[in-house]
């Protein structure tokens, strides 16, 4: 099986929405329409790629930063093509491009309820940082 990765455009937006949708809890949310996510990719190019098979997209990682620390977002990959190291390869990807423009810390969200993430995160060096609270409001 040859998986592609290559950067997202907002071009694959449809795509990404079947493959958040496919994660549990709440991965949509605020900020994740039409046109924040084509601001956000032109906004951070060269930072979030795709898996594709066939031209199909069956994995996806949004990354930014804010100049001092990088942020993945929205790491998925399509349930029959877990298990084949696409998400690491997705992860490491962004982790190159962010290290790239001079980035040397990152940090990822991870609904609480998502199990296979965390264990995944964990597999790949992540650790919680129990000394801070996410705190947010919708504006």
């Amino acid at each position: 099986m040859e998986i592609v990765i290559k950067e997202l455009s907002v071009d694959h937006y449809d795509q990404l929405l079947v493959g958040w949708k496919s994660l549990p809890g709440s991965a949509i949310g605020i900020g994740d329409d039409y046109d924040s996510i084509k601001k956000y990719l032109n906004r951070n190019r060269g930072l979030s790629y795709g898996a594709f098979y066939n031209s199909k997209l069956i994995g996806a990682i949004l990354a930014d930063h804010d100049g001092r620390r990088g942020k993945l977002n929205h790491l998925y990959v399509l349930e029959e093509y877990r298990k084949n190291k696409i998400a690491t390869r997705l992860v490491e990807k962004s982790i190159t491009a962010l290290k790239s423009q001079g980035i040397k810390r990152i940090w990822i969200l991870i609904h609480n309820t998502n199990i296979d993430a965390i264990k995944f995160w964990e597999s790949i060096g992540f650790k919680e940082v129990e000394i801070l609270k996410i705190w947010g409001k919708n504006i």
